[in-house]
């Protein structure tokens, strides 16, 4: 059987994995002033995946400590945030509520669109194997609530090699726009 999500054969016959979101920080990232109020517009048409820019055997405990440090602290500036963090293990944390702009996709990207925050360096070819069945579960999870019409890498909003070093290139990218 081919799996609908990610067009890879499924040999041992199972359902693509389920969301469950292990945790979330509420409205924290707003009131530290990392995001903010989506307002009237809510037309999502685009996500955009991310690195955290850790490294690749920092660990799911470090990770998550350090991506939730980073958005619930208020700074003037260098400000950031993502709706959703996906940790090495395939764990998905909400980071800011979908209804808020998450700025994480420079003054052209986040306004209309969803951020997801992955665990791990930038300027790696591939996520881990988790990681890679907890994107397209999410994915696909919030294409039941949005007009997404493509899936984007930071690099196409002016970060080169964030998530991976070919960018929208990547073939992971490329099946996901398929999908």
């Amino acid at each position: 059987m081919i799996c609908k999500f990610c067009g890879k054969e499924n040999t041992d016959g199972a359902d693509p994995p389920k969301l469950i979101i292990k945790s979330t920080l509420g409205d924290r990232v707003i009131l530290a002033g990392n995001a903010r109020a989506r307002g009237s517009n809510k037309d999502i048409d685009k996500i955009v995946l991310h690195s955290q820019g850790v490294p690749d055997n920092f660990g799911d405990v470090k990770a998550l400590s350090s991506i939730s440090n980073w958005f619930t602290s208020p700074r003037a500036t260098g400000k950031s945030s993502a709706h959703y963090f996906v940790n090495f293990n395939g764990d998905v944390h909400l980071l800011v509520p979908e209804d808020a702009v998450a700025w994480h996709a420079g003054t052209n990207g986040n306004k209309n669109s969803i951020g997801i925050e992955v665990a791990g360096s930038t300027n790696r070819t591939k996520f881990t194997d988790a990681q890679e069945a907890a994107v397209i579960a999410l994915i696909a999870d919030i294409k039941t609530r949005h007009n997404v019409k493509k899936i984007c890498c930071h690099a196409d909003f002016g970060k080169p090699g964030c998530p991976f070093k070919d960018g929208s290139a990547n073939p992971f990218v490329i099946m996901l726009n398929k999908g």
